[in-house]
């Protein structure tokens, strides 16, 4: 008689990860694990948790249908209760924007809308900020490289980029003028001592001297190809869910530039553009090539 191989067991804290109209910051799978460790250290036996990422908009309308309040939030929790199986039941609901923009130390302005109510319609925050949490201590060659890879894509598309002055300036939130002001628009309109940015943008060790020149480059290499011009043709490759690729072709000479971003923290390896072989980018690295 031949054993039986027992089974695997269920797992027995179920987690459902949905998302509806906005992107998961964090692999659905990674988030799951993350979501049952949390339930194991809380001494839940079993669970069945659903966890769905929303946009700003139903965020708002979920928080005023069930909550009573206006404008979007970050989190909302729903417990269900136990069924008779004494499995733990709930729902949460979770906008990625407004919980990044605050956790970041910025701001969600509300507009009003004729029924009384409020809506979202605007995230007060610095761009660096935005990108690199102030608060995290990440290194600044790290900072420094997210927040080119952000610009490179924007340079790279078809059209007239327009680049503002403090993020050119690679400067951080200024949190202490909107909170004294109560105008939450003046985290981005810090007023800089002429002297102080001139000697920190001289200062090769310094964020503000990494985002600048790091920029000038872009900028230069911009200026040299014709394929960039607003006007010339541009195909978008799909090859990696974390890589965008935007291919520009001149209309005047047909001569074409690959510009390949990884917009994640890992190394990242797609086909290289030529056919032939395999290209490697690093964490948020650009890669802009003639072909």
């Amino acid at each position: 008689m031949t054993a039986r191989r027992a089974l695997p067991a269920p797992e027995p804290r179920a987690v459902a990860i949905e998302c509806v109209g906005t992107r998961l910051p964090v692999s659905a799978a990674r988030l799951a694990d993350l979501s049952r460790n949390v339930l194991r250290a809380l001494k839940v036996p079993r669970a069945m948790l659903s966890i769905t990422f929303v946009t700003s908009r139903a965020m708002a309308t979920l928080n005023r249908k069930h909550l009573g309040h206006t404008g979007a939030t970050d989190v909302i929790t729903f417990a269900l209760g136990s069924d008779p199986g004494g499995v733990v039941i709930g729902d949460i609901y979770i906008c990625p924007d407004v919980a990044r923009t605050q956790a970041h130390g910025g701001y969600i302005s509300y507009k009003h809308l004729p029924d009384g109510s409020q809506a979202p319609y605007e995230m007060n925050i610095n761009y660096l900020d935005a990108l690199s949490d102030p608060a995290a201590r990440e290194p600044a060659d790290l900072v420094i490289r997210r927040m080119l890879c952000a610009h490179a894509i924007q340079l790279s598309l078809a059209g007239v980029p327009g680049i503002y002055v403090h993020s050119l300036l690679g400067s951080r939130g200024d949190r202490t003028g909107a909170e004294r002001s109560g105008i939450p628009r003046r985290i981005n309109r810090e007023k800089l001592e002429a002297r102080r940015l001139e000697n920190e943008l001289a200062d090769p060790g310094s964020l503000r001297h990494g985002v600048f020149q790091g920029l000038r480059t872009l900028l230069r290499e911009r200026t040299r190809h014709a394929s960039f011009a607003p006007s010339s043709g541009q195909v978008i490759h799909e090859l990696a869910d974390s890589v965008f690729v935007v291919e520009r072709i001149s209309r005047v000479d047909g001569r074409r530039m690959w510009c390949g971003h990884n917009v994640s923290a890992h190394p990242v390896s797609i086909p290289h553009p030529d056919g032939r072989s395999t290209l490697t980018l690093a964490p948020y690295d650009v890669r802009w090539l003639e072909v």
